[in-house]
């Protein structure tokens, strides 16, 4: 079965640790955006993905089918997310782009 969404994170030959801070800062702005995606704030907050998932769900159980455009921002956001959590965690030298595409 073809998954829409999959996680692969190259192994690097070699990451540069020096700028471990440096990186952190740099993510600074990302993690916040993301963390409004994921909902990173108080106990009930569903963030933004939630929020969609369940706008996608409710059409769905009512029209029967799930909103293509919506599963595309969907993915858009969760990828964006887990490149910035890549490059956050030093798994990546790459600085994520602002951006919902692959």
């Amino acid at each position: 079965m073809d998954y829409p969404a999959t996680l692969t994170v190259e192994y690097p030959e070699r990451l540069h640790r020096g700028l471990v801070w440096v990186k952190w800062v740099l993510a600074i702005p990302h993690l916040i955006i993301v963390s409004i995606f994921q909902g990173g704030y108080g106990k009930a907050s569903g963030g933004l993905i939630g929020i969609l998932a369940l706008i996608a769900a409710i059409v769905n159980l009512f029209t029967g089918k799930y909103p293509a455009d919506l599963h595309k921002v969907i993915l858009g956001l969760n990828r964006w997310s887990l490149r910035v959590f890549a490059y956050a965690g030093l798994m990546t030298d790459d600085y994520p782009p602002f951006r919902l595409d692959e």
